[in-house]
C-alpha cells in the first residue's frame, strides 16, 4: 500500500492531502476524481502489519511495567533472548521454554 500525497491551494494557502492506494496511478485517479487542481508530490509506503488479526498472549500486550512481579522479569529475559526479532516477546518465551525443557531432560538423562 502506498500513501500519495497531493497538494492544492485553499484561500491562498498551500493545502495537503493523502490518497490511499496499491499504485501511484491509481492514486492519480482518484485525484483527478476528486478534483483536477491537485498536484503530485510523491509517495510513503506503507509496512503491513504482520501481526494484524492474530492474537497475542496478554502478557506479549502490556507494557513491562505494568505487570505484576513475577511477570515483570520473565518478560524481560524474554525480550532478551529474542532481541531483534520481530516478536520478541513470544519468540524469547519460546526460547526460554526450549531452554528449560532441554535443562531438564538433561538433568533428568544425566
Amino acid at each position: 500500500m502506498l500513501n500519495c500525497y497531493f497538494t492544492y491551494s485553499y484561500d491562498g494557502k498551500e493545502q495537503q492531502l493523502a490518497i490511499l492506494a496499491e499504485t501511484v496511478k491509481e492514486a492519480k485517479d482518484k485525484a483527478k476524481s476528486i478534483s483536477g487542481n491537485l498536484i503530485y508530490l510523491g509517495y510513503d509506503e506503507i509496512e503491513k502489519d504482520l501481526f494484524e488479526g492474530k492474537e497475542i498472549a496478554w502478557i506479549c500486550a502490556k507494557d513491562t511495567k505494568e505487570l505484576p512481579f513475577p511477570f515483570k522479569q520473565l518478560k524481560q529475559a524474554a525480550l532478551f533472548f529474542a532481541y531483534g526479532t520481530n516478536c520478541q516477546c513470544c519468540l524469547g518465551y519460546r526460547i526460554m521454554g526450549g531452554l528449560v525443557l532441554g535443562g531438564l531432560i538433561g538433568y533428568l538423562l544425566g
